[in-house]
């Protein structure tokens, strides 16, 4: 009897862990909309801890003014004191954490940005309806990321055609220039693209001349870049000694950073208007 009851348990788990199993796809998709799922409520949760941050600095505040009231009447109990200072520490300490709460759901948020622009990453996408090659890049990163597109809507002055910079003795120059501030709403951060348009096949030579440009004005700045795109819209495809070196040569932010830390880094990105209506993607980067 013993022996039957474990086997029909064991045989139920065996037909549970199947249909489980079944429903399970993708797993990269079903995370990433488990993930979906949190960010729709991300709005209330960052209510909740500017409440909290707020509420938790007020009270503190108003407890310790308290206390200091009490002293300075030569009011000396200990309980009051005690409870007004308890409730004053308590008052700060939840401030602080909503403030590093709110900072964690801003991480969060960006990360999530990131997964969702990877799952949708086309390696060959089809090249936007466009007066220049410019508009045509603008109108790309405008479609495959939700922030641009909302800056690009916003600001579209901000997103300039051809931009040149004094820095050091030096004149650098960009086809393209892309620079927005927001401190306030979901978008927080900078947001900066350059942008470099070649006619011809671009040497290793014009990579580490673009890299050192870009570097000095994000050292400028001292914000990183979001982008660095150097487009081809013509000739052959791009060659492999080039996209060799964008793979293992990115721009570090700060500029004194090194690899295998926590640091911002992003590669030349390499675009070429293929001529069936497509772009030519060298490097797989999603920001």
């Amino acid at each position: 009897m013993t022996l039957c009851l474990l086997a029909s348990r064991c045989n139920r788990i065996a037909v549970f862990k199947k249909k489980r199993e079944a429903e399970i796809h993708d797993p990269f998709s079903d995370l990433l909309a488990l993930a979906e799922s949190v960010r729709k409520r991300l709005s209330w949760f960052r209510l909740l801890t500017f409440f909290g941050f707020l509420g938790g600095f007020i009270f503190g505040l108003l407890a310790l003014s308290f206390a200091v009231s009490l002293v300075s009447q030569g009011i000396r109990d200990p309980i009051l004191l005690g409870l007004s200072m308890l409730v004053s520490v308590g008052g700060f300490v939840v401030s602080f954490a909503s403030l590093g709460l709110e900072e964690f759901l801003l991480s969060f948020e960006r990360r999530l940005d990131t997964l969702s622009r990877a799952k949708s990453f086309d390696a060959a996408p089809r090249i936007p309806e466009g007066s220049t090659p410019l508009d045509r890049l603008w109108l790309y990163f405008a479609r495959i990321d939700e922030r641009i597109a909302d800056d690009w809507a916003r600001y579209r002055d901000r997103f300039a055609d051809g931009y040149s910079l004094t820095t050091r003795g030096r004149v650098v120059k960009f086809d393209g220039y892309a620079y927005v501030r927001r401190s306030v709403g979901r978008w927080r951060g900078t947001l900066q693209l350059f942008v470099r348009i070649v006619n011809r096949v671009p040497t290793v030579e014009d990579l580490e001349r673009y890299q050192r440009d870009v570097k000095l004005v994000v050292k400028k700045r001292r914000h990183p870049p979001r982008h660095v795109v150097l487009l081809q819209t013509v000739g052959k495809e791009i060659p492999e000694d080039v996209i060799t070196w964008t793979e293992t040569n990115w721009i570090l932010f700060p500029p004194t950073s090194k690899l295998g830390k926590e640091v911002h880094a992003c590669p030349i990105e390499l675009f070429r208007e293929a001529p069936d209506g497509h772009y030519e993607l060298a490097v797989f980067y999603v920001g």
